[in-house]
């Protein structure tokens, strides 16, 4: 809500000027002139009714003068105020986004070092889908880490909260997804072990299907969901000037 309390003030001291200003100049000239009768007080006193009027003009003048001169007074230290509004959230941005920016572009080149093709996979004993996450598990567990962590930065999150939706809702897809694949990725790891027998998907107390078939979408979504979000944190970089 608009705070109209200091144009108030503007207005009542203006007008108190203005109140005293007709005060004096309707006491002042019958107090100083007397019963003089000289010609310089005889002019005053035949045009004491015109000479007032064009004191009040002055007067008012002065007053509106003065009005102005608050009011831009006013204007100045508002926007002072916004500027230092606008200076505290671009510093905030600023900080969000140096060096993450720089930081999740680095986990991505980590990422896309590891290949997510399938098709090698196809011949091993077993299922495939096993011994590709166990491949991929290995290359992809430190960069999610590192993902999750910058993230996490304080001056990240803090941050955060200025931008835009867009940005916002592809950041949520990515930070709930993130967590999920390293737990179930360290949790592959734990349970690899022994030679291969074909059989390996005995380790899973659950059917492994509702296991590996979301996570795989998920390891797929990563890379993809992660690249428009440095896209989208570079496009608010570039429009904020940082």
């Amino acid at each position: 809500m608009k705070n109209t309390e200091p144009h108030f003030g503007h207005a009542r001291e203006a007008i108190i000027i203005f109140l005293a200003l007709m005060i004096a100049m309707m006491l002042l000239p019958p107090a100083i002139i007397g019963g003089k009768t000289d010609s310089v007080g005889l002019f005053i006193f035949n045009y004491q009714t015109l000479l007032t009027g064009a004191l009040a003009v002055a007067a008012a003048f002065a007053t509106v003068r003065k009005m102005g001169q608050l009011d831009r007074m006013q204007a100045v230290r508002h926007q002072q105020t916004v500027d230092l509004a606008v200076r505290s959230d671009k510093m905030r941005l600023e900080r969000a986004i140096n060096p993450q920016l720089d930081d999740l572009k680095a986990a991505a080149e980590d990422l896309g070092r590891v290949s997510l093709n399938r098709e090698p996979f196809a011949g091993m004993p077993g299922d495939p889908r096993y011994h590709f996450l166990t491949a991929v598990a290995s290359g992809y567990v430190k960069p999610v880490g590192n993902l999750i962590e910058i993230f996490s930065r304080k001056q990240f999150v803090d941050g955060a909260a200025l931008f835009d939706g867009k940005l916002t809702r592809k950041l949520d897809i990515i930070t709930d997804s993130l967590p999920q694949v390293r737990g179930a990725l360290t949790s592959h790891l734990h349970q690899v072990s022994g030679p291969v027998t074909g059989n390996e998907t005995h380790y899973y107390q659950e059917d492994f299907d509702n296991f590996i078939v979301p996570l795989l979408i998920q390891i797929d979504n990563v890379p993809a969901v992660l690249e428009e979000v440095i896209a989208e944190i570079a496009r608010t970089k570039q429009e904020n000037g940082i």
